[in-house]
């Protein structure tokens, strides 16, 4: 499917364990999402799940049948261990809710880099992940 021909995504948000979560599902799934892990937010800022929907990226994978979604994380600063956490919890929740997944990748920025690599070294959350993306990743 052509990313021009796609129709609005359905946007699911909610919120689990503390952490926001926007979720775009597209009429026809792929089995394939794309998660994507944002970088540090200052303490005293809102929890927000802001995930930008122009992105062409974005647009194009929708358009072929992806999940693109994101976690605010629970808290702000630097909260590595639990923003993994919060980053596994939004695939399981997407698998069991959306539907079954084929293959997760997730998009690290700046400290959500480091999440990205954190996550894709992990023995127990690895072997979830078909592979990791990373951009400016804090390291």
């Amino acid at each position: 499917r052509d990313a021009r021909d796609a129709r609005a995504p359905r946007v699911l948000r909610g919120e689990l364990q503390g952490a926001l979560f926007t979720i775009a599902v597209p009429d026809a799934l792929s089995g394939d999402a794309l998660l994507f892990a944002h970088g540090c937010r200052p303490v005293g800022i809102p929890l927000v799940a802001d995930l930008n929907l122009e992105d062409k990226l974005y647009q194009r994978l929708l358009g072929q049948g992806w999940i693109v979604a994101m976690t605010s994380y629970r808290r702000e600063g630097l909260i590595v261990r639990d923003a993994m956490d919060d980053v596994e919890n939004l695939r399981e929740y997407i698998h069991n809710t959306v539907g079954p997944l084929a293959r997760v990748f997730i998009e690290g920025s700046s400290m959500g880099g480091a999440i990205t690599v954190h996550i894709s070294e992990s023995e127990r959350l690895a072997p979830r992940y078909a592979g990791a993306i990373l951009d400016c990743a804090a390291l």
